[in-house]
């Protein structure tokens, strides 16, 4: 869903074990990720010398970044955010001009049917559904969006209907 945009700049939030970096390494000219558990931020520095890590509570802290991106990633990442307002505002600043914010995040269906289902049947983890503390519909995205100054280049559900993909861009000024 997200790899049509991943090429150029890439700022990766909530990265994990860098994924994208090892799917679409060819398609990438600087990578940095960051992520709250420090052990594996030191981990990945060490994997991957040419890519850049770093440590950040997403709702406190500040990017604190020397570079503007074509690509910022929150996959998987703003339904467990409080002040999700902080990390949107600070990836606005770190935006290319013609940059995009690509957001993946489960549908009210995906989070509330399916991981409930997956839980009970031993498919997820038992706190999964528990540790979302938003869960978005188009509405809600697009009025996050707007108060931003940002928009929504696109929307789609998928994986039928639990899960979506959105694509922020700025307003024109």
């Amino acid at each position: 869903m997200v790899s049509p945009n991943i090429v150029g700049d890439i700022l990766d939030i909530g990265c994990g074990e860098a994924n994208i970096l090892k799917m679409f390494d060819y398609k990438i000219k600087n990578y940095v990720g960051i992520e709250y558990d420090s052990t594996l931020v030191e981990k990945l520095n060490e994997k991957y010398p040419d890519a850049r890590f770093f440590q950040k509570d997403l709702d406190e802290d500040y990017l604190n970044l020397d570079m503007e991106f074509d690509a910022i990633l929150l996959i998987s990442v703003i339904e467990h955010i409080l002040n999700l307002k902080h990390l949107l505002k600070e990836c606005r600043m770190y935006l290319k001009p013609n940059g995009k914010i690509i957001i993946v995040t489960p549908t009210v269906t995906g989070n509330d049917i399916v991981h409930s289902l997956g839980a009970i049947l031993g498919l997820f983890s038992k706190h999964a559904r528990d540790d979302h503390i938003v869960i978005f519909n188009r509405k809600r995205l697009d009025n996050l969006a707007t108060t931003l100054n940002l928009r929504i280049e696109k929307y789609r559900k998928f994986e039928l209907g639990c899960n979506q993909l959105v694509i922020l861009t700025r307003n024109c000024p």
